[in-house]
């Protein structure tokens, strides 16, 4: 394609300076050439010698999530103890209201907007730092024993009160103040979402999970899909 540009360039200064019967010559020439339809060859001959246009240049979209947002949804996502950006997503058209409601959370009515409608894309993809400083630093490559396995209990038992041993009346008080505040939080405002369907094909598995929600969001559509009735 090049080639042909540069030669039909060439001949375009004699094309234009020539007569009838040289133009003719000159456009067989280029048919034979190129494979070009006859009228096609004639407008490249007219055109090649054209000053080039300046390329249209489209300005960036502006961006719709500004930097002043990103203390507000970190501060969300910490709240809720750092869940994926779908499960985040699915709950702050709740959260952000309450967490206004509270004073917590000092924002604007235009940018609780966007935050209560930002994709679980644009989540993570604003978060993918905040996560990176949670990773650890190295993998441990022991053979889990009774002490890692107790690490199951990570995101509920240990995550609030760690592995010391509580043992007085005082301290059983204060953790059953703890779980019974923990089980409102669990309830009401983490979201989760749970396996529907596990296929196998070969060494793939695809797993299908259903719409991320919380326990007591979840509860209705449950009796509905189980026929009970939910209690007065």
């Amino acid at each position: 394609m090049a080639e042909r540009k540069a030669v039909t360039k060439q001949l375009a200064r004699s094309y234009r300076a020539g007569d009838r019967i040289r133009k003719g010559r000159i456009l067989d020439d280029v048919v034979e050439l190129t494979g070009w339809h006859r009228d096609h060859a004639r407008a490249v001959l007219r055109h090649a010698l054209d000053p080039s246009k300046p390329r249209r240049v489209r300005p960036g979209r502006a961006p719709v999530y500004g930097a002043d947002l990103q203390p507000a949804l970190v501060f969300c996502w910490a709240v809720l103890r750092a869940p994926a950006g779908k499960l985040l997503a699915a709950v702050m058209p709740e959260l952000v209201p309450m967490l206004r409601e509270e004073k917590a959370l000092d924002i604007t009515d235009a940018q609780a907007e966007l935050l209560r409608r930002m994709s679980a894309a644009t989540v993570d993809r604003r978060l993918a730092g905040e996560r990176a400083k949670l990773l650890p630093r190295g993998r441990s490559h022991t053979k889990p024993g009774s002490l890692l396995k107790s690490q199951k209990n990570w995101s509920r038992v240990r995550e609030l009160v760690g592995y010391l041993r509580y043992d007085t009346a005082a301290e059983l008080e204060l953790l059953n103040h703890i779980w019974e505040l923990d089980r409102i939080f669990t309830n009401y405002l983490l979201p989760q979402q749970k396996l529907v369907s596990k296929t196998r094909h070969g060494a793939r598995v695809t797993k299908i999970h259903d719409a991320p929600a919380t326990p007591h969001g979840a509860r209705p559509q449950m009796l509905i899909l189980t026929g009970r009735r939910q209690p007065a």
